[in-house]
């Protein structure tokens, strides 16, 4: 059992943790790969210094600016979009009471952007007992965060920075959050000077949904997608503007922003249940998905608390009803739940989704990205030896868990390679494999020290080993160690897996050295 998993009922339960502060919730990554963002992600910096390589090992900063290079006519309506639920949550101080139950990211806005998501949900609302004009929050329910201004910032910097980066907001007014008419033309109106320009208008929207691609988004300067939910037309009335109600259509043509109505399917499914969730989701986009040429597609991955009756109440109180996102998020994290389920409707067509602490998640993030790139991955051989030495050809395997031909994806190796025995635990996984035709060069990645919480991802645009030999053309030897031998090395000095190759000017074979 993780530390996660023992401290969270206590930290659920409201008689021990009434208060229900943040600071009480544990932070370590449920699936291992938390050091994936530690070394992408550098906090507070405009872009991440990260090349690209022949492993496709490329910065989350980036992935549409690489998407472009490969792909310039991709429609961007056709993308996957990973996105941030309640993006500026984080700004709700630890350490005030109830704050756990309000955040759902850890990451800044700045962070977020730079590991991959490209869609901010942003919940807004006047400032608690200050209805100055400018005076505009960030909130979750009755939580109250930092003012919405330097969030907005963050995200100018980020497309200033990513001029072939391209964003989409979700604002939405905070239900039962007292917002005036000033404040909301106050935020509205410093948006569209801030990314003037740069906005997709309503004009663009049917032309957009039907045929732009990336290389149009980009030629045009269009960056910011900007959709506001219909609560920001309630009580709108401005002095020195106008007199009248303000109606969706006069938002659209005075700030460049969209109608979230028309033009996104965003549905709640408003449980805590993840299998009720997932048939949910696959019927809505079973129903919804295909319609590409009316409007965008939100799919939200989210589990809701709640409290239904007297038992729910006493489950609360013990800690077995969790009302913080963090521990609903574990529910659909740990074990693969989310991961499998990804996977298993990968060809649905999917557009945008909606993840709570993506720093949990990051693998899932990034498999998901890895879906858009073209580039196909070739899964020429892969063994596995356990540490009593015996030698495993999963090669077979392998190639059931590439997703639409363009990403490998093992989420828990142990488990999905059916590697069972107690020795297999420590074991190490070789893979040989390829990306693209025929001119593409080979690699081999080797994965040590395989544990039960251990994932494999390959793709073009991320893979999750770093140390990855690139086989040489017209010659042969054997991957031994990260390092390429000559053929001729005797087996007996090899201790562990080694891969003999022969490649030639146009194909490549690979067998294990017994």
């Amino acid at each position: 059992m993780s530390w996660f998993e023992a401290t969270d009922c206590p930290c659920n339960s409201l008689a021990l943790n009434g208060l229900q502060m943040s600071c009480c919730m544990p932070s370590p990554a449920l699936d291992g790969a938390m050091e994936l963002f530690e070394a992408a992600v550098q906090r507070g910096t405009g872009a991440i210094e990260e090349q690209a390589s022949i492993i496709g090992a490329t910065s989350a900063s980036c992935w549409m600016e690489l998407l472009y290079k490969l792909e310039p006519r991709k429609r961007f309506r056709d993308l996957l979009i990973v996105g941030s639920h309640n993006t500026g949550s984080y700004t709700i101080h630890p350490h005030r009471p109830f704050s756990a139950i309000a955040r759902c990211q850890n990451f800044s806005v700045l962070d977020q952007l730079q590991a991959g998501v490209r869609l901010l949900d942003l919940r807004v609302g006047g400032q608690r007992g200050n209805r100055g004009h400018s005076n505009v929050s960030v909130w979750h329910g009755s939580m109250e965060g930092q003012p919405v201004m330097p969030l907005l910032q963050q995200i100018d910097q980020f497309v200033t920075d990513h001029p072939k980066e391209i964003i989409t907001i979700n604002l939405v007014p905070e239900y039962g959050v007292d917002f005036s008419s000033d404040q909301k033309y106050f935020v509205l109106k410093r948006i569209h000077e801030m990314f003037d320009g740069r906005l997709v208008k309503a004009t663009d929207m049917n032309d957009l949904l039907a045929s732009w691609t990336l290389e149009d988004m980009i030629q045009k300067g269009k960056q910011v997608l900007v959709f506001f939910h219909p609560r920001f037309c309630r009580n709108f009335k401005v002095s020195g503007t106008t007199s009248q109600q303000w109606i969706a259509e006069e938002l659209e043509a005075e700030f460049d922003v969209l109608n979230a109505d028309v033009w996104m399917r965003n549905p709640w499914f408003n449980t805590k249940v993840p299998n009720t969730l997932f048939q949910n989701l696959l019927r809505d986009i079973h129903t919804h998905g295909n319609k590409k040429r009316h409007q965008f597609h939100c799919s939200q991955l989210i589990l809701t608390p709640g409290v239904g009756g007297i038992s729910d109440v006493v489950k609360a109180m013990v800690g077995t009803n969790p009302l913080r996102p963090i521990s609903l998020s574990q529910h659909l994290y740990k074990d693969q739940c989310l991961n499998n389920y990804l996977r298993s409707n990968s060809e649905e067509p999917w557009n945008l989704f909606l993840l709570d602490f993506i720093d949990y998640c990051p693998w899932t993030l990034r498999f998901l990205t890895a879906l858009n790139f073209p580039t196909k991955v070739e899964i020429c051989l892969a063994a596995f030896t356990n540490r009593s030495g015996r030698a495993i050809d999963v090669t077979e395997a392998l190639e059931n868990y590439v997703f639409r031909g363009r990403a490998m994806f093992l989420a828990n190796i142990l488990n999905d390679l059916r590697l069972k025995e107690k020795s297999d635990e420590g074991g190490t996984l070789t893979v040989a494999y390829r990306f693209g035709d025929e001119q593409q060069p080979y690699s081999v990645l080797s994965i040590p020290n395989v544990e039960n919480s251990t994932s494999l991802l390959i793709s073009y645009y991320a893979t999750s080993v770093e140390s990855v030999v690139s086989i040489p053309w017209s010659d042969g030897g054997i991957i031994y160690g990260g390092q390429i031998l000559s053929s001729r090395t005797p087996a007996r000095n090899l201790k562990g897996i080694a891969i003999r190759f022969k490649s030639t000017e146009s194909s490549c074979t690979f067998d294990v050295v017994e």
